[in-house]
């Protein structure tokens, strides 16, 4: 299935042949100007180009993807940042936060309401509050600091930081802490939103794991807006790091992967978290 790609941005992504007639009814549905399909690095493997007007469908997609299916393997490495930099001004709208924060593209207008903005701009890493995972996890936030749960002076560490939103939310909210992620490209988009925001040394991010993180740090709040496959393996580590008492907050899974997620937290003998979503997606917030 082909086609017109002049004013289109493409992502990709490699899966299993064993997975391809599972993944296409999805692709039907939400790839509305199709997809172009490729032979993979090898025999067993098949590569999709896909294309989309709007780069927040884009990320949509491969999130839901990657959630259903940890095989796939995106690649959004072929879109040029000038394109999807382009792409993301016809389409970045502005989101309020629970009555708190508003998420807003560096070129918008600001509006003097008494929102606190968080101002994103928009490339290739995830994280611009209009998923539903990033959307519960700043609400989270809000409503634990709100409770008295998170103070001022609190320390964070935000696992899989992405483009820096929660790590930058937290220091909004008078928290100082860490971010981490896989990616290196991610640095470059965290270093540009922390100066949007005028956010300093309260808020420092790398490249790497959390083992590059002390355990025993006793981290007042951790947030991990990952995937479910991640979220189980680093069920040990984080609530190693986490202080007695702290605040837990994961998301970026599925309501069907609910209960091995949360199984797996419960065996590191926390409590019952409460749960929050939004369509198919959860969040646990233990506190």
């Amino acid at each position: 299935m082909e086609t017109d790609t002049q004013q289109l941005h493409m992502v990709g992504f490699t899966l299993p042949e064993s997975l391809v007639e599972e993944v296409t009814p999805l692709l039907v549905t939400h790839c509305p100007h199709g997809w172009q399909e490729a032979g993979g690095a090898s025999a067993t493997q098949r590569t999709f180009y896909l294309y989309f007007e709007n780069p927040l469908d884009a990320t949509h997609l491969l999130q839901t993807l990657t959630a259903r299916w940890p095989e796939i393997e995106p690649q959004t490495g072929g879109v040029k940042k000038e394109q999807w930099a382009s792409a993301w001004k016809r389409f970045f709208t502005q989101i309020d936060i629970a009555h708190r924060f508003r998420v807003q593209p560096p070129w918008a207008e600001p509006i003097n309401d008494g929102l606190e903005p968080l101002v994103i701009n928009p490339q290739m890493a995830f994280g611009t509050g209009h998923h539903a995972t990033t959307s519960l996890c700043l609400e989270a936030l809000v409503d634990l600091h709100a409770s008295g749960r998170i103070q001022e002076g609190d320390r964070f560490l935000d696992a899989g930081t992405g483009s820096g939103i929660l790590g930058i939310a937290c220091t909004k909210l008078g928290l100082t802490g860490l971010g981490f992620d896989l990616d290196p490209l991610t640095l470059e988009n965290i270093h540009e939103n922390k100066v949007l925001n005028h956010v300093g040394p309260a808020f420092s991010a790398f490249v790497g794991t959390i083992d590059c993180v002390q355990a025993d740090s006793g981290f007042d709040l951790i947030l991990a807006n990952i995937l479910a496959a991640p979220l189980i393996s680093l069920a040990p580590a984080l609530t190693a790091r986490l202080r007695s008492g702290g605040c837990l907050v994961l998301s970026g899974l599925l309501q069907s992967q609910l209960a091995r997620v949360l199984a797996a937290y419960e065996d590191q003998g926390l409590d019952t978290p409460s749960v929050m979503t939004r369509g198919d997606w959860a969040c646990l917030v233990f506190a």
